[in-house]
């Protein structure tokens, strides 16, 4: 009887654990939302609108071919800017500059996609995953090997040419600059900060979660999800991290993965991933609840919020916009 109710206790425990850690508390969000379906098959991996009308994304994977797509009227038409040999895993804009990395280790820049200029780091079996902009137009990509090593590559447009700045022992996944021009860089089992423009990295004490994303609201309060759903919060720019959403157990449906992270300010964020999966915070990470009543149904992949939205890409040409105002 004993070892029965022991028994029961801990399969009471470790469903507590399923359901909490899942998400099951569902809610429903007052924002407007619309999912287009882009023209094209390739899985969208990245988006930057320049303003509500004018914005961009990047498709395709380092399988598949790669393009890029723009839009002029807030995203209810598409064109396509340009297509590459493989897919671009991430896009930006800074000083009127376009950038865009490719799979297969090529960086692209243009000021008007029309003139194109690139450049190729070192042969090898893996994939850049995203890039920040520093100072002077320079760029700081992180990727790696498919659970292997993780490498940081430095582009200087004055100097030509990337440079390998760092390998680590595990893949990188994403990387952001705050405004203090402080560089936080997360991936497998690590999270990480550069106070020298990624000459040097001071890595954290968490581990435990392939950490896919990581976001700042300002230079001192930022956050960082795993893909297992596990949530650190700093406030004092990365010096430490504390845990607000636990991770959910090795049980768990292995199809539901998180991906990205994104804040509209210090209260309200948003988590996206598979399974159309979009969990909301508004006490700055202390509760998280799953959203049910977003427009249509995908595998999101990463999201941006600018100019009042929020910004949600996913598989299939599937491009979720968010009203948050």
């Amino acid at each position: 009887m004993k070892n029965q109710l022991k028994y029961y206790v801990l399969c009471m425990a470790l469903c507590g654990i399923l359901i909490g850690n899942t998400g099951c508390h569902l809610e429903e969000a007052s924002y407007a939302s619309r999912m287009y379906s882009l023209p094209t098959d390739l899985d969208l991996s990245d988006v930057y609108f320049i303003n509500q009308d004018t914005g961009y994304v990047s498709a395709g994977g380092i399988f598949t071919a790669g393009l890029i797509l723009g839009t002029g009227d807030g995203g209810n038409t598409w064109d396509t800017i340009d297509v590459y040999g493989t897919g671009v895993n991430s896009f930006s804009y800074q000083n009127g500059i376009f950038t865009a990395s490719i799979c297969g280790q090529r960086l692209y820049s243009s000021s008007d996609f029309a003139t194109w200029s690139f450049t190729n780091a070192a042969s090898g079996w893996w994939n850049w995953q995203r890039h920040t902009r520093l100072a002077d137009n320079r760029v700081l990509l992180v990727g790696g090997e498919n659970f292997g090593r993780g490498f940081i590559h430095l582009y200087n447009p004055t100097q030509g040419g990337l440079v390998l700045k760092d390998t680590f022992d595990h893949e990188l996944t994403d990387i952001i600059t705050t405004s203090n021009r402080t560089i936080h860089a997360v991936g497998y089992g690590l999270i990480m900060k550069s106070t020298d423009e990624g000459n040097s990295w001071v890595p954290s004490r968490v581990t435990g979660d392939f950490f896919r994303g990581i976001d700042f609201v300002d230079d001192n309060i930022g956050y960082v999800v795993g893909e297992y759903g596990s949530v650190y919060k700093t406030e004092n720019g990365g010096n430490s991290w504390q845990s607000c959403r636990a991770g959910n157990s090795i049980f768990t449906d292995q199809t539901k993965l998180f991906r990205a992270i994104a804040f509209l300010d210090a209260s309200t964020g948003f988590l996206v991933g598979t399974n159309n999966m979009i969990f909301r915070t508004t006490n700055g990470g202390k509760v998280w609840k799953q959203i049910s009543n977003f427009d249509g149904y995908t595998n999101f992949n990463a999201i941006r919020i600018q100019h009042g939205k929020a910004y949600v890409t996913g598989e299939k040409g599937s491009l979720l916009i968010i009203d948050l105002e």
